[in-house]
Formats: structure tokens, sequence, C-alpha cells
């Protein structure tokens, strides 16, 4: 290949070859390592940043996971707070008439303690309906308000529903029932005002016999 002219364009060789007509551009090796220098350390600052932001991922992971469970704790926080706040309302609705119930259960007791002794009196005619009327009046308008009596009568003593007083050896009841009310018990909806006090059997234990 027959060189005819050279020339420089833009820092590079230029070689203008005879045969073909051709012009080839030889470039300048040193021009060359030096853009390559310049580029290095922009390169090198783009890939520290590229490993700082891979080194800093799984920290931002951990701080929206740590978010999402602060978020779902204060959410689940006010739903109980909700949920707590209706119940308290609920109960003040339904248990408003307690201490008015708790004032009129001695009323109660005072007329159906009443009624042996009246109903044992020659003369008890218009004094007895008047007063079965009443207790009967009374109990169905405390009962529209959610009062209600316990029933105890030879039931398995509960101590949630009933107070023993007293207790009494026989054969007569079972184990732990209820043989006898003293005073009876009430009920403000699905609270218990005042527990029955009641006698409670025991089983009589079969007695020795002497040698």
């Amino acid at each position: 290949m027959e060189i005819k002219a050279t020339d420089k364009v833009g820092g590079n060789l230029l070689l203008v070859c005879g045969m073909a007509g051709r012009e080839v551009i030889v470039f300048n090796e040193e021009k060359m390592k030096e853009k390559k220098e310049k580029k290095a350390p922009a390169a090198a600052a783009a890939g520290g940043k590229k490993k700082k932001a891979i080194k800093e991922a799984p920290d931002l992971h951990k701080q929206l996971a740590e978010k999402q469970d602060a978020l779902l704790r204060a959410l689940a926080a006010e739903d109980n707070y909700r949920k707590r706040a209706a119940r308290e309302i609920e109960d003040t609705r339904k248990f408003a008439n307690e201490e008015l119930m708790r004032e009129l259960l001695p009323v109660l007791d005072s007329l159906e303690m009443a009624l042996p002794s009246i109903r044992a009196s020659e003369k008890a005619g218009p004094l007895l309906e008047g007063t079965e009327m009443t207790l009967r009046q009374l109990n169905e308008v405390l009962g529209k308000f959610g009062l209600a009596r316990i029933d105890c009568l030879k039931k398995k003593f509960d101590p949630r529903y009933h107070h023993a007083v007293l207790q009494e050896e026989t054969s007569a009841y079972e184990d732990g029932q209820v043989m006898e009310v003293f005073r009876a018990g009430y009920m403000l909806r699905e609270r218990v005002i005042r527990a029955s006090e009641v006698k409670v059997a025991k089983r009589a234990e079969a007695k020795k016999k002497k040698k």
C-alpha cells in the first residue's frame, strides 16, 4: 500500500493511501489514553455510588418494615380503642339503672316476706290480692328493664350466682344441691347484682359401725 500524503485531523493522524485513494485515520494513542484517564475517575465515582446504594438498600428495607409495623400497631390500637369505647357506651346504656334496681330489691324482699303472714290471716282476702298484684306488677315493670330473679332451688351450687349461708348433711338432695333459698338473688341482664343466699346440701357420710 502506497501512502501518498499524511495530515492531522483533530489530533489524529490521517493517512491517504494511493492504491484505492482511501483515507485512513490512525488514532493518536496518547490522546486515547488521556481520554480514558479522564473517564476513569467518573466511572469510579459512579461505581462507588452504586455500591453505596446496594449497601444502603437493606437498611432502607428494614426502615420501611419498621414503619409499616408501627403503622399497623397504631391502627390496631385505634381499632381496640374504638371497640372498647363502644363496649363502655353499651354497658353504660344497659346498666344505667343498676343503682335504682339495687335500691328496689329490699322492696321486693319485703313484699315477698309479707305474703306468708297475710295468707295466714283470717281476713287476708283483699289485702292478699292487693299485695300479690303489687308484687306481680313491680316484677313485670322491673323485668322490662332487664331485672330477673335467679332460679336456684334444687340447682347445683354455683358461686357465680349463689352465696352459701349454710350447709346441711342430707340424703334427700344431691351433694352440692341448693336445698333452700333464704334471700332471692337477681340479675340485671347478664350481670349479677345480688347473689342468692342459700342452704347447700352435703352428702351424708355413712356412720362407721362400732366393733
